[in-house]
């Protein structure tokens, strides 16, 4: 009798123990399906959202595309000065306040915060080489094309400075801050950066036409913009600091009144 019950207390035991390791099973099988389904769910909304990202930038560069546009026609035949003279124009208050809207109507849902992109201090490392290289390049270009050290006495170089500074803030606002910014969220960083750097080209071209540039200037300016963007976006992409691309920018812009 002692042994047929100890026979049926450990048969008992070890059918619990199948039981269990089955339903183990099958719980961790139906968990695995259920993370399968949700991850599909969330890849599909991630993609959907994606588009709508990339949608959403390109009708935003659309629409302020257009904006500059016509206000170039308006200011060549009906001049309205300057906000602040020499400084400030109407036109950079218009590419202000797009960046500024862009960026808060969507700083929830950007690459880089917007709190952490104002906050960040430019990184040594990233800032000081691009600066040299620019230094060098315009040293390179009074040599070549002025014989040795030249700059350009009849621009006042604190207007310039003041200036490009805000030429600096609006243009990184708008194309780093905002157009990498959400760009980055719909694809990969490189194919953002090469994509707003193609904005920054293309937004220079109503002026260069209504200036009526010569072919091979326009060329060779759309390159030259291009590879700025570039720069400018890969600097901001490894600082995370908005205030690289914008000191860059001045820098540059500075530099190529003077020399």
């Amino acid at each position: 009798m002692y042994r047929n019950a100890l026979y049926i207390r450990y048969g008992t035991k070890w059918v619990k123990v199948v039981l269990q390791s089955l339903m183990g099973y099958a719980n961790g099988t139906v968990a695995a399906i259920v993370s399968d389904f949700e991850k599909e769910n969330f890849m599909e909304y991630s993609k959907h959202q994606k588009k709508n990202d990339f949608i959403w930038v390109t009708l935003t560069f659309s629409l302020f595309l257009s904006i500059w546009i016509v206000w170039i026609l308006l200011n060549r035949h009906y001049h309205f000065g300057d906000f602040i003279e020499n400084i400030l124009s109407y036109g950079d208050v218009i590419w202000l306040l797009s960046g500024i809207l862009f960026i808060y109507i969507n700083r929830k849902k950007l690459y880089i915060s917007p709190k952490k992109m104002f906050a960040t201090i430019p990184k040594h490392k990233i800032i000081f080489p691009l600066l040299a290289f620019i230094f060098l390049y315009y040293i390179g270009h009074m040599i070549l094309y002025h014989g040795g050290f030249y700059i350009n006495t009849d621009k006042n170089i604190l207007n310039l400075i003041g200036m490009f500074a805000i030429v600096g803030i609006q243009e990184e606002l708008l194309f780093r801050g905002w157009f990498f910014n959400k760009l980055a969220m719909a694809t990969t960083e490189r194919k953002a950066n090469i994509i707003s750097a193609v904005f920054f080209m293309l937004i220079h071209y109503p002026g260069w036409i209504i200036a009526s540039v010569p072919a091979l200037s326009f060329i060779t300016s759309s390159i030259s913009a291009f590879i700025l963007g570039l720069v400018f976006g890969w600097s901001f992409r490894k600082s995370c600091s908005i205030w690289t691309p914008i000191l860059l920018h001045m820098v540059w812009d500075v530099f190529s009144y003077l020399v």
